[in-house]
């Protein structure tokens, strides 16, 4: 039983082989093959095979290495062969072998696609100067920053023109979780609060609902997702679909040039919302995660945790 690192890595090494991925998730491929001796060899093969191909393809002097072309080319094989299996399935009763190419080709396609996105989010949440901006619907953004281990998290919900309810979180990463003080204002009220929590904040936070739903899904869930082609922000994406009862369903979309999440549409019981997303690294700046308040307030817990964040800022 080979573990979910394992899985991943195997995933991605068609794409680490034909140089499509980012250096991060490079990086991540080679520190795992470098340890892990049964995926060292899978890359090895995947490598030998594609340096004979190459080969081949100079002395045909026709062919151009591209991972979505391969994948095209293998497509248009896949189609072929299933012609000729239907027509053997329509002289035998065969159909039942016909169905399950399809369905293992689009599992195939749908579940690289949402497994790259997965990845690449999980990678983000790993970088060190990073902000992940969430906007659930028009009047609220929830809004996180990160640096070197510390954090802003700030809510924004616009109620009226002329009056917020909002928060501002500022808090650190522990070993065991995060602490963190928290700035609020509710009906016109303000208040503070503290608390050490025993959970990774960047989890938390770097998440979204559909593509964890979409993750999990099994392969004839996976494969029946309606998939198609869409622009969303002057950007070209991939735009995958589960339809469920009574005509609600879920999307995302996904930039193809970054393969990242920047968007979801969910219809629930006939209502529809849209959730969007936006990210950066290497933006942050101190004066981006610096506390504004720095009154002690003799709250050994609220007092602790101000001391560590005015600690090198």
């Amino acid at each position: 039983m080979i573990n979910k690192e394992c899985e991943i890595v195997r995933d991605l090494i068609p794409n680490y082989v034909e140089k499509t991925l980012s250096k991060v998730s490079n990086e991540f491929i080679e520190t795992h093959v470098d340890n892990c001796k049964n995926c060292n060899k899978i890359l090895k093969a995947i490598q030998k095979e594609k340096t004979q191909t190459e080969n081949q393809e100079v002395i045909e002097n026709n062919y151009e290495i591209d991972y979505l072309k391969k994948y095209n080319r293998k497509i248009k094989i896949l189609k072929y062969i299933i012609s000729i299996f239907i027509i053997v399935s329509i002289a035998t009763g065969g159909t039942v072998l016909a169905k399950y190419i399809k369905i293992e080709n689009d599992y195939n396609y749908n579940h690289n696609i949402i497994t790259t996105v997965y990845q690449n989010l999980q990678e983000l949440k790993q970088e060190e100067n990073f902000s992940f901006i969430k906007k659930p619907s028009s009047v609220w953004t929830l809004s996180f920053y990160y640096k070197n281990g510390k954090y802003k998290l700030v809510s924004d919900l616009e109620k009226e023109k002329d009056a917020k309810d909002d928060w501002i979180d500022y808090g650190f990463v522990t070993e065991n979780g995060y602490k963190y003080i928290q700035f609020y204002k509710l009906n016109d009220g303000r208040g503070v609060a503290s608390n050490d929590m025993s959970a990774d904040i960047r989890d938390r936070e770097v998440s979204t609902i559909c593509l964890e739903d979409f993750y999990n899904l099994g392969k004839i869930e996976c494969a029946s997702l309606e998939i198609r082609d869409d622009i969303y922000q002057e950007k070209e994406c991939y735009v995958l679909r589960k339809n469920n009862e009574n005509d609600d369903y879920e999307e995302i979309w996904v930039d193809k040039e970054s393969m990242m999440i920047l968007k979801e549409n969910t219809k629930l019981f006939g209502k529809l919302t849209e959730e969007r997303y936006s990210w950066s690294i290497g933006n942050i700046t101190n004066e981006d995660i610096m506390i504004k308040d720095t009154t002690k307030r003799n709250d050994p817990v609220y007092d602790e945790i101000l001391e560590k964040l005015l600690d090198e800022n």
